[in-house]
């Protein structure tokens, strides 16, 4: 295989490649994303569960316009365990005021955790 290349420290991308061939058979080569240091946040699976818990979150908020009542903090621990049972992360938390919302969680194999500020505003 001539794609020695792709395992060069300054290779910040996903190369696409083809293993056998044939051109109906390119593959994106890795799972990193272009953040320059080392983190939780370089991996293309922790991008996407923060977005997938983003909008899951925006989804539970336009429920309640008006402020974090009981109802919201139990729909966001009920898609954080379900995460955390799936083996999307480690642990969470989820603290909360009247019309803010901060969800952190760690992601598996993870040591940073990433911290989420949702916030209800009023039109």
């Amino acid at each position: 295989m001539k794609n020695h290349w792709l395992l060069q420290s300054r290779q910040r991308n996903n190369p696409i490649i083809n293993f056998d061939g044939r051109a109906d058979d390119l593959i994106p080569w890795g799972k990193k994303t272009l953040e320059r240091k080392p983190t939780a946040m370089d991996r293309i699976c922790v991008r996407r569960m923060m977005f997938y818990i983003q909008k899951r979150m925006r989804e539970i908020l336009r429920s309640n316009r008006t402020e974090i009542t009981e109802e919201v903090i139990n729909a966001s621990v009920d898609l954080l365990e379900d995460i955390r049972s799936r083996k999307g992360c480690s642990s969470y938390s989820v603290d909360y005021s009247h019309d803010k919302i901060q969800i952190g969680f760690v992601p598996i194999r993870g040591v940073e955790s990433i911290l989420l500020n949702l916030e209800i505003k009023r039109i």
